[in-house]
């Protein structure tokens, strides 16, 4: 599972472990650990979407295989069941 971090036509930067896009930093409490390293800046292809895993410093996302078609997304995660003290439903936001 990966979460969709650009779209269509944004722009992502990363700067010291930071994500920009759009060049506005993106708050990211969900974050396993403290990312490092940088990468971009790179442009999201039209009916193409950027994923990203939660744990990024041990994560193969777009940064390894680029941008992902919107074509190949086959869902989304609608609960967290592990561990279980962090089990939640998801909002669409999440």
């Amino acid at each position: 599972i990966k979460r969709i971090i650009g779209l269509p036509g944004d722009v992502l930067l990363i700067r010291d472990g930071k994500l920009y896009v759009n060049e506005r930093q993106m708050s990211e409490p969900y974050i396993n650990g403290t990312p490092q390293g940088n990468y971009g800046p790179f442009t999201v292809p039209e009916d193409s979407v950027f994923v990203m895993g939660d744990n990024r410093n041990n994560s193969e996302d777009s940064r390894a295989f680029g941008p992902l078609k919107k074509e190949f997304i086959v869902g989304q995660a609608l609960l967290i069941y592990w561990p279980i003290p962090h089990a939640r439903i998801l909002m669409p936001s999440q």
